[in-house]
């Protein structure tokens, strides 16, 4: 069997029980890192379109029980029957969930019962980690953001809030961003909101300026709401704003590339916007390889001010990194 948790699981589940189990544990990109990542239970995120690479296909290849808590149409990007029994634990009936054509739909009340019945289960650990493995080694194969969020989880002891907005690196970053908890993984999700990263850490370091925040921003969504970040500045905010350019839109871009449609209005002629922060008073830096991203992060940890790091990647690169995942 495997789990699935939607973000039902956070208001209504212990965590330390499922934190044990010892079959793969999946998450709703809402309920990303409600299972500590790091664990070797945890399967990543649960989407309904992963591709090859992903565990969700891998996984659900061998499995031969499917147990939603908290599961619905809203938290996945597609719903349909799984190709094995399942069942779900709900609360209350949300739109959509006939599409799963569940064998069974409970109450979330019962989750003690079901609970028992799958604790000394020992199954699929074995398939999830060659699926990581071989997930992993593509994220990171090439300077990209799946390399990116490598690093910056390997810079960090106590795990910083990471805020991201929509575009390919939101795709990457749900399978890449190892996050230890719920709490501390804010993503624009089905939403696709662009431009929400920069209120969102504001917002969120406002409420708690006690751990820095990461905000990872695309050439899409920069622009929309830059304006903001004057609050981080009055307010001496622990954030890092971080755009991920490809120097262009680039995931409308695979549309019209695929319709042979003109690029021009997909393409930026200048992308930097360095100048642009530094004139509200934000300190910026170009990183376009390891170590200077490692050396702006490991200064930025020295008083955790306001700063900006622009990275810059090649546009042919950044538009195939999703290949076999989504």
């Amino acid at each position: 069997p495997i789990v699935i948790l939607g973000s039902l699981a956070c208001r209504k589940v212990p965590k330390n029980l499922l934190q044990n189990l010892m079959i793969p544990i999946f998450t709703t990109v809402a309920a990303k890192g409600f299972i500590n990542e790091y664990k070797n239970n945890s399967a990543g995120i649960y989407t309904g379109v992963g591709l090859e690479l992903t565990p969700e296909i891998e996984i659900l290849k061998h499995t031969d029980l499917v147990i939603g808590i908290g599961l619905c149409a809203k938290e996945v990007l597609s719903v349909k029957k799984f190709s094995c029994s399942s069942i779900n634990l709900e609360s209350i009936y949300t739109k959509g969930i006939e599409g799963f054509k569940f064998n069974a739909r409970i109450s979330i009340d019962n989750f003690n019962q079901v609970f028992n019945l799958i604790s000394d289960k020992n199954w699929g650990l074995d398939i999830l980690s060659k699926s990581l493995l071989k997930l992993n080694k593509y994220l990171e194969k090439d300077f990209l953001p799946g390399y990116v969020f490598k690093i910056l989880n390997e810079l960090f002891v106590k795990q910083p809030r990471v805020v991201f907005d929509t575009g390919y690196f939101c795709t990457i970053a749900e399978h890449a961003w190892k996050s230890k908890d719920e709490n501390l993984c804010l993503i624009s999700s089905n939403g696709r909101y662009m431009g929400t990263s920069i209120p969102m850490s504001i917002g969120a370091s406002l409420a708690n300026p006690s751990v820095p925040v990461i905000a990872f921003i695309g050439d899409g969504g920069i622009g929309m709401y830059v304006s903001e970040i004057k609050i981080a500045i009055d307010n001496n905010l622990p954030i890092l704003f971080i755009l991920l350019s490809d120097g262009g839109f680039g995931s409308i871009r695979t549309r019209a590339l695929k319709d042979g449609l003109t690029q021009k209005p997909l393409i930026i002629n200048s992308s930097t916007w360095l100048n642009i922060f530094k004139a509200f008073g934000i300190n910026g830096e170009k990183c376009d390889s390891v170590n200077s991203l490692q050396l702006a992060i490991k200064n930025w940890k020295k008083n955790y001010n306001p700063l900006f790091i622009e990275i810059n990647f090649s546009p042919s690169k950044y538009q195939k990194m999703v290949n076999g995942i989504r």
